[in-house]
């Protein structure tokens, strides 16, 4: 399974003063082998100057990336994108962060891609099934070709 981390469960699970903490802890416990992700404007949004100013959770959190199996996720194929979609949302009263909308971008084009594997695997087994179809249909046609050469 994939997770893609949040600046949310960052701030959870390196601040013990973080009302979400003991949260994070456990979360952390059930996610901790799965494929984890971290786009780059995550580690900037969690690398804030508050979260800096504490050099505790500064540790907790090098330590995390350190300690664990973390895919980073290039967030500069959607920087344009992001930026025009987090203005034009602002504008329309509906504002989301630009560090939340590269999110929802990396998630539809995940979900996107997830889709048109889903697609080709289902193509890909309708094809077996037409092939597997025609075998059958072959044989059945010899199985009809020889019968009349028995009948006449």
């Amino acid at each position: 399974m994939k997770v893609l981390i949040d600046t949310g469960f960052l701030y959870g699970y390196c601040d013990a003063r973080d009302q979400h903490h003991d949260r994070a802890l456990e979360l952390f416990e059930q996610i901790k082998y799965f494929n984890l992700y971290l786009a780059w404007p995550v580690t900037y949004e969690t690398l804030r100057t508050r979260c800096v100013r504490n050099k505790l959770s500064v540790a907790i959190f090098e330590k995390f990336l350190r300690d664990t199996h973390i895919e980073y996720i290039d967030d500069s194929i959607y920087r344009q994108a992001v930026l025009n979609q987090t203005i034009k949302s602002a504008v329309r009263g509906r504002p989301i962060s630009m560090v939340d909308m590269v999110l929802r971008f990396i998630l539809d084009q995940s979900f996107y891609l997830l889709r048109l594997k889903k697609h080709q695997l289902f193509r890909e087994l309708l094809l077996h099934k037409c092939r597997l179809f025609n075998e059958k249909m072959e044989g059945f046609h010899e199985l009809r070709a020889s019968y009349k050469k028995i009948i006449y």
